[in-house]
């Protein structure tokens, strides 16, 4: 298989992974800014998978690319769901969204979903905004 035909094979299956037209869905009713933020998770998310490296720095720590791959791949819509409930808060001052995507995405590809890690900052916004993304769960 060619490269190009692999990276887009990746991006298919990463969209289904995340049930990306279910976020889409989601993020269109809460305007086009909750919508730029899934494509770029879904972009991170690619980014991470397609494009070979030696390795990943995350949080000050270096891994090996292939296992930030095999993580990333791992990621599902609940994971993406969480990220998206509490990322939306303009109260959180991420400075460098992308590296913080790619630690967020990691770690919650590790913990299988990041919300007990949160769970503070979760009643906050479930307080301001409900919980949107937990609408389409299984």
């Amino acid at each position: 298989m060619d490269g190009e035909m692999e990276i887009k094979n990746y991006k298919k299956l990463i969209a289904e992974n995340i049930k990306l037209d279910w976020l889409l869905e989601v993020a269109n009713r809460n305007g086009k800014s909750e919508v730029a933020m899934v494509h770029e998770i879904y972009d991170v998310i690619c980014d991470m998978v397609c494009y070979p490296r030696k390795q990943v720095v995350i949080k000050e720590t270096t891994y090996p690319w292939a296992t930030v791959k095999s993580q990333f791949l791992k990621l599902r819509y609940q994971h993406i769901g969480d990220i998206l409930n509490r990322i939306v808060d303009a109260e959180l001052g991420i400075k460098n969204m992308s590296a913080y995507l790619v630690s967020t995405l990691y770690s919650a590809s590790l913990v299988g979903t990041i919300e007990a890690e949160a769970s503070m900052h979760d009643d906050y916004l479930k307080y301001l905004r409900g919980n949107p993304y937990w609408e389409r769960r299984f």
